[in-house]
Parts: C-alpha cells; structure tokens; sequence
C-alpha cells in the first residue's frame, strides 16, 4: 500500500450526480463528464458503479488522501463526496478548498501561477509528512 493519495482534478463520480453550483466551471460541464464516462465504459457499466466512480465505493484500508478542489470546477462535489466516504470508513482525508481556482488549476504551475505553485507545495507537504509516518 502506499504512504499517500494525491489528487490533481479526480474524477470520483462520474455520474456528476451533484453537479458543483459554485460557479461557472469554463472547462467542463456535467454532460460532457457523462459522455467521457460513458465512452470509457463503452455504455456497459452504470456511471455510479463504484469500479469507475470511487465516490460510491468502500474505501476502508486506503491511505491518507489529499483531495485539493478548485472552487469552479464541476467535479468539485464528487471530491467532497470521496472525502465523505474516505472518513465514514475510517480512512483519513485531508480536503482542501482552494477558492477562486478553476478545474486543472495544478497545470498552471510552469507559467508561475501563486495559486498552482502554492498547490504543488502543498502536496509536497501533504507527501513529506505521509512519508514521515512510522511504517511508510
């Protein structure tokens, strides 16, 4: 098992079944995440199924998750949805809200973007105390 889970923009709910209300998303919409899912599945799987969408499925045993959301962006509710499952298992989630912040903000980073680089240090901090963990 690893030391951590990182995310960088999950999509843990493919079914986008709480589409974010937080603002404009200006890179995805829920229907468009609907029909990435349904070209993955081939149409063969249901988009809630917990084997693609790991918002819905038990995740006792994980490690630590990191889950950073940008405010704007559509999959927002199903990372809050992962951090509520990770904690009713007992699985330790550290959700972090990074207000103005679009999907893919992380990707900023080579252009200097504070926000992005601020991102990318916080999961250098989130990985280093992981790995300072006794049994990591």
């Amino acid at each position: 098992m690893p030391a951590c889970f990182v995310s960088l923009s999950g999509w843990f709910d493919l079914s986008v079944t709480h589409p974010s209300h937080d603002g404009p998303d200006p890179f995805l919409t829920a229907e468009w995440v609907r029909n990435r899912g349904r070209d993955y599945v081939a149409g063969q799987v249901p988009l809630d199924d917990p084997r693609i969408s790991p918002a819905f499925a038990d995740l006792s045993g994980l490690p630590p998750l990191y889950l950073p959301v940008a405010e704007f962006d559509t999959l927002r509710n199903g990372s809050l949805m992962l951090a509520a499952s990770a904690t009713g298992a007992g699985v330790a989630a550290t959700l972090e809200s990074w207000p103005g912040a679009v999907h893919g903000w992380h990707g900023l980073v080579t252009a200097g973007v504070p926000e992005a680089v601020a991102a990318f240090a916080r999961v250098r901090e989130f990985i280093d105390l992981a790995l300072a963990q006794p049994g990591s």
